[in-house]
């Protein structure tokens, strides 16, 4: 696995062929820096990666399966965390999650972390000119759980990037200044329904 293009991950050989699979949804999207971040660490329960062997249901990406089980707050107390950090170049990253139970048969959890960077992006000249962005990601799951049998889980994720285009050293002397931003959001709805005893 080797990482380039602003932290997009290639796995064996294949350029962008890493299928993410949510609570099992596929997401289909690109994941790097510039078009689409990677899912919330303090959202995930389980993760599970299949590099080889890669089963026909998960379609035409041959580099790699990430299965991501979220976490829930269903037959659980009520939790909650708040993390912080800071690094070189500017950065900064606060985290903070809340769950639990509402009742015996419903659940909520809720994650979101924001961050920033000057060098957000692999810069063009050593002199990292104009290299500035952050990014904030929102997730929330419900888990209905009507009876022993039947799991209806509710998932919504959103997020935002802004970032600043880093500049080559003619550049930053012509006084250039390019920023893009990028918007998404994922709403998913299951029903899982375990089979007759």
């Amino acid at each position: 696995m080797v990482t380039e293009n602003d932290g997009l991950l290639h796995v064996r050989g294949v350029d962008d062929g890493v299928l993410y699979v949510v609570d099992g949804i596929p997401i289909m999207d690109r994941v790097d820096a510039l078009t689409g971040t990677a899912p919330d660490l303090n959202a995930i329960r389980s993760l599970n990666v299949m590099t080889g062997g890669i089963p026909a249901e998960f379609g035409g990406r041959s580099g790699a399966v990430v299965q991501i089980e979220g976490k829930t707050g269903l037959e659980s107390a009520w939790m909650g965390s708040v993390t912080a950090g800071a690094g070189s170049f500017g950065a900064a990253e606060i985290s903070s999650t809340i769950g639990g139970s509402i009742t015996n048969k419903l659940g909520i959890f809720a994650a979101e972390t924001f961050s920033r960077s000057h060098r957000f992006l692999d810069p063009l000249d050593p002199g990292n000119f104009n290299n500035r962005g952050g990014a904030g990601k929102l997730n929330g799951r419900l888990d209905f759980k009507p009876s022993a049998r039947d799991l209806l889980i509710l998932h919504v994720s959103g997020l935002g990037v802004d970032f600043h285009v880093p500049n080559t050293a003619l550049q930053e002397t012509a006084g250039q200044r390019q920023r893009e931003e990028f918007r998404a959001n994922e709403e998913s709805i299951s029903w899982n329904r375990l089979g007759p005893e």
